[in-house]
C-alpha cells in the first residue's frame, strides 16, 4: 500500500491510500492524484513502488518536479521523509515497507512504565552512562 500526504497552501492536510503499485500525479482526473491548477501538467510525474521502494519520475512537465528542492531529472528514489513538490503541492509518500523499516521497536515493559518519552531517554542516558562509567 502506498499512502500520499498532499499539502496545499492554507488547506488542511489530504491523506489518500492507494493499493496500486504506480500512480500518477498531474491536473487532469485520468490521474490517481488530481492537482487541479494551472501550473501542473496533465500528466506531471510518476510515482512507483519497486522492491519495496518508493520512486518519482518527472514526465517531461513544464514546471518539473522536485524533491527537497532539487529538480528530478531521472528516476529518484525517494522515503517517507522526502518532499515531493509539484506546482504548488507538496507531497510525501510511505509505503507499507518505509513504515515497518522506521517502526521502533515499542520500549521495555520497565521502560513502558515510565510514561513520557522524555522519562525514558532519562533513563536510558543514565544506563548509558552507567555502562560507559564501567566500561
Amino acid at each position: 500500500m502506498l499512502t500520499v500526504t498532499i499539502r496545499a497552501k492554507d488547506a488542511e492536510d489530504i491523506v489518500e491510500s492507494f493499493e496500486a503499485r504506480e500512480l500518477y500525479v498531474g491536473r487532469g482526473p485520468e490521474n490517481e492524484i488530481c492537482l487541479p491548477k494551472g501550473n501542473i501538467s496533465k500528466r506531471h510525474c510518476r510515482v512507483s513502488v519497486q522492491d519495496g521502494r518508493v520512486f518519482v519520475v518527472d514526465l517531461g512537465s513544464a514546471n518539473g518536479t522536485f524533491v527537497n528542492g532539487k529538480r528530478v531529472l531521472q528516476p529518484c528514489a525517494i522515503s517517507e521523509t522526502d518532499r515531493v513538490y509539484v506546482g504548488d503541492f507538496t507531497l510525501t509518500f510511505a509505503s507499507d515497507s518505509d513504515r515497518t523499516k522506521t517502526d521502533p521497536p515499542p520500549p521495555s515493559p520497565e521502560l513502558a512504565r515510565l510514561g513520557t518519552r522524555r522519562e525514558r531517554l532519562r533513563v536510558l542516558a543514565h544506563r548509558i552512562a552507567d555502562e560507559l562509567d564501567r566500561a
